[in-house]
């Protein structure tokens, strides 16, 4: 890290953070920010939205506002998959995009149920 500037050294670090809590057996992570942060936690996300075949991380930043809590995971669904549609779609050719199914989040019994659809769909088309 000798070289680096000091948002290349805030990215390592928190680089550093990610992979402590990916070692871990941890299910969610949440990062708590301050306002004058924000912008280096989307830095950091904007370069890890980028698949890592290495490791086989891939970041998804997802922006839906908090309306309540009955609709949230369901609008995070949709959006969810609006991303996924539209980063196939620029996709280089290496992804199988014909074999991604939008899943039809109507049928979804809840909000979850319908993120958990979305994730699978997605999941699916990668293993």
């Amino acid at each position: 890290m000798g070289g680096e500037n000091a948002i290349q050294k805030e990215i390592a670090k928190l680089t550093e953070h990610w992979q402590t809590f990916t070692d871990g057996d941890h299910a969610i992570l949440h990062w708590l920010l301050k306002t004058a942060d924000v912008p280096l936690a989307n830095t950091f996300i904007k370069i890890k939205e980028q698949f890592d075949a290495d490791n086989g991380d891939w970041f998804i930043q997802l922006t839906s506002e908090f309306r309540d809590m009955q609709s949230f995971a369901g609008d995070l669904a949709e959006e969810f998959n609006e991303l996924i549609e539209e980063g196939l779609a620029e996709a280089d050719g290496d992804t199988p995009l014909n074999d991604w199914k939008k899943p039809d989040l109507r049928k979804a019994q809840s909000g979850f149920h319908a993120l958990f659809l979305s994730c699978d769909a997605i999941l699916n088309l990668f293993w």
